[in-house]
């Protein structure tokens, strides 16, 4: 029977963790909090470091889930999950002659932007894309040249 683990539990300014070692390295386990942050390595075998890393990862974490900005995105370059999908539909809802949608395959894409916006307000996530060539010529053409997709949190 293996040994009784002893979980310490870590306050952190956005989640709370509980760490554990297995085969002497760190450990975070997110699962137990509103969402399910998932286990993730420290990657030390020191308590010191782990803390450390701990602290960045709670911070990432964060990031994912919309409760802190990133600060290497500039929230003004940033497209707005309501206005992609808008844009997308947009674009898919073009004659099929000009590359557009078929109306079974728009229908569907309603449905799936409907259920995903209930999802991301629920969710509390505004996260859209970063986008440093765009342009809008009025046929069509909405993206051009080169793009850089990074998360970013709108507010």
């Amino acid at each position: 029977m293996p040994a009784h683990q002893i979980h310490d539990h870590v306050d952190c300014p956005y989640f709370r963790w509980r760490l554990f070692q297995r085969n002497a390295v760190w450990y975070a386990d997110g699962r137990f909090e509103k969402r399910n942050l998932g286990i993730h390595s420290l990657g030390t075998q020191v308590r010191n470091e782990a803390e450390s890393n701990l602290r960045k990862l709670d911070f990432q974490m964060a990031v994912k889930h919309g409760l802190a900005r990133d600060p290497g995105v500039d929230p003004d370059s940033c497209l707005a999950i309501s206005r992609g999908w808008d844009l997308s539909l947009e674009w898919c809802d073009r004659p099929p002659v000009m590359g557009g949608a078929s109306n079974k395959t728009l229908n569907k894409y309603k449905r799936s932007q409907v259920l995903h916006r209930n999802f991301c307000d629920m969710e509390g996530i505004h996260i859209g894309m970063t986008l440093e060539k765009m342009s809008w010529n009025g046929t069509g053409e909405v993206w051009e040249g080169d793009t850089r997709i990074a998360p970013c949190i709108l507010s």
